[in-house]
């Protein structure tokens, strides 16, 4: 998988040194070797950092996130030249056409398709505007309000709010400003529970663990509770767990707990888990019956919720809770790569879902970035959900 991974990024590089050789650069082979050097370079920057730092998370945050931008850039940039390529191709093969009609000349016919020059132009032009409204976006986290209602809920528990965070990645990518606004944000929205769906930390330096302490400062009548994502793993089970203790988030590990005395949370914990746990004391525990049973359904009408970090249902999910919560797929994060992880995934982001059982689904945009610090077309969210009866 990490072969095909790398190998898509060199191929999307080679692509734009291509058109930029092509642009400015064939008359001189020695000036496109070294443009094809420092491209590659920049492209392969994720293995080189983890050889000469030594694994993942150990190079300095600012070189972590230029590996980053660069990604972007270049898919943006590949983006780009592939819509002007289609535009050449669609303007010359119409004029074309109308030129076996009209007997125009081919040169007059040749002005309407972009030179390579110009193409590079737009190309720059469109990643620069990119990369600005990309920032802007993700900076401008917001408040999203949806309701969920049930007979489950018992008399006298309208109108209880809960807070959802999702993929914040508490590391590189979050800066002082962003983890103000959650905070400010989080405190105006006044929940009774705040759940964090995964992905909460993204790394374990002393800076994160300044920032999870201001979390702590969250706090809701009925606590913070949270499950395990992917990138809690990556970043050591054992830290994941010490980031949010330090938070003040009870963390869920294939196992469930009472909210109130109606409200019950189920956790399981990320498939990722299974494979990067490598110490004793990071072995998984026993999942048991956690999908299939939970103590609300013994206990009459009481509502369960599933905070799952991955949008994924299985049958069992849908027979025993009432509301699914999960993250993970950040909406697609940035156009167009948005468009390929909405088709990927059965269930859309931003979205509550209602499926045949009964039981609701939402899946969060999230509240961070995962690698490039930008959002383009899928904005972040804190999502606000209110249960009601009917």
């Amino acid at each position: 998988m990490i072969f095909f991974f790398v190998a898509a990024v060199c191929g999307l590089n080679i692509y734009n040194w291509w058109k930029l050789r092509d642009a400015f650069l064939q008359g001189s082979p020695w000036g496109s070797l070294l443009l094809l050097t420092v491209i590659l370079a920049f492209a392969l920057m994720p293995v080189w950092m983890r050889v000469l730092f030594r694994g993942h998370g150990n190079a300095p945050d600012w070189l972590e996130q230029l590996a980053w931008i660069w990604l972007a850039w270049a898919f943006w940039l590949t983006t780009v030249f592939l819509a002007l390529e289609l535009w050449n191709l669609v303007t010359l093969s119409i004029w074309n056409f109308r030129a076996g009609d009209s007997g125009a000349p081919l040169a007059d016919l040749r002005s309407f398709a972009l030179s390579p020059r110009a193409t590079v132009a737009l190309a720059a032009g469109a990643v620069f505007l990119a990369t600005a409204w990309g920032t802007l976006e993700a900076q401008y986290i917001t408040l999203k309000y949806l309701t969920v209602t049930s007979d489950k809920l018992p008399p006298g528990t309208d109108d209880f709010r809960i807070l959802l965070l999702a993929d914040l990645h508490v590391g590189p990518a979050l800066d002082q400003h962003r983890l103000r606004r959650v905070i400010r944000l989080a405190t105006a929205a006044k929940p009774d529970l705040i759940l964090s769906a995964g992905d909460l930390v993204d790394g374990k330096s002393a800076r994160e663990h300044d920032f999870a302490r201001q979390l702590a400062n969250l706090t809701a009548p009925a606590g913070k509770i949270a499950c395990l994502g992917n990138h809690d793993v990556y970043t050591g089970v054992n830290d994941a767990r010490d980031l949010h203790d330090a938070a003040g988030f009870k963390l869920l590990e294939n196992h469930g707990a009472w909210a109130t005395d109606w409200l019950w949370i189920a956790g399981p914990v990320d498939p990722a888990f299974y494979h990067h746990a490598q110490t004793a004391s990071e072995q998984p525990p026993l999942a048991g019956a956690l999908l299939s049973t939970n103590p609300a359904r013994e206990t009459g009408k009481t509502f369960a919720i599933l905070l799952k970090h991955r949008p994924e249902q299985e049958p069992e999910n849908q027979a025993a809770f009432d509301l699914q919560l999960s993250g993970h797929s950040h909406g697609g994060q940035i156009f167009p790569f948005n468009i390929l992880v909405n088709w990927h995934h059965s269930w859309k982001a931003g979205r509550l879902h209602r499926l045949p059982a009964g039981t609701s689904l939402y899946v969060s945009r999230g509240t961070g970035t995962w690698g490039p610090p930008f959002r383009l077309l899928s904005p972040p969210e804190m999502t606000v959900i209110t249960l009601k009866r009917p």
